[in-house]
């Protein structure tokens, strides 16, 4: 048989009842692409065709699922994790560590899931997290930066352990004084 002259430089057809090696690959991996419990390894979550960041959402799914809420502490926990990268020139006009791939996650966590007033505020206010960020204002952030370093490195558990002490002191001296009121 005679090919045509657009057949020329084509590589051969694949039969289509032989399986290619892709197809094979696709039929010997489980549903969904992954080994039962193996973690995402995509740096980004989409929604509704929209790109988020995936450890932001984790972190805050994360803190719903304790006691329903995001408090202050998580808050921090997740705005830690937006200030995970350099400064650099965003599209959003300024020069910020937050891309706007990561206030948009940030955005979308606010309509989500539930916040404390206080973090709500700390986050979404106006004076707030978001509001520097969006101003090109990163300076504030770099103490939450610094906790979280502090956080991962255990720091802030002695410091924490240490005002319980102080706590405990100042309620024996409730009691003692509770004491000699009682003589």
């Amino acid at each position: 048989a005679r090919k045509s002259s657009a057949d020329a430089g084509s590589p051969p057809s694949v039969s289509a009842g032989r399986p290619t090696s892709s197809s094979r690959a696709r039929a010997s991996r489980p549903a969904g692409g992954r080994g039962a419990g193996a973690k995402a390894s995509s740096y980004y979550r989409v929604v509704d065709g929209v790109r988020y960041d995936r450890k932001v959402l984790e972190d805050c799914e994360a803190s719903v699922n304790d006691d329903g809420v995001i408090d202050l502490n998580e808050a921090r926990r997740v705005v830690a994790d937006v200030l995970d990268g350099p400064r650099r020139e965003q599209g959003r006009g300024v020069k910020s560590a937050v891309t706007d791939c990561e206030l948009a996650t940030l955005r979308y966590a606010q309509s989500r899931f539930e916040w404390t007033e206080e973090a709500k505020a700390w986050v979404f206010g106006n004076k707030g997290v978001v509001a520097s960020v969006e101003a090109g204002n990163d300076a504030p952030l770099d103490e939450t930066r610094n906790a979280k370093r502090e956080d991962d490195a255990g720091v802030g558990v002695v410091e924490n352990a240490e005002d319980d002490e102080d706590d405990d002191a100042e309620d024996d001296e409730d009691d003692d004084a509770e004491d000699d009121e009682d003589d």
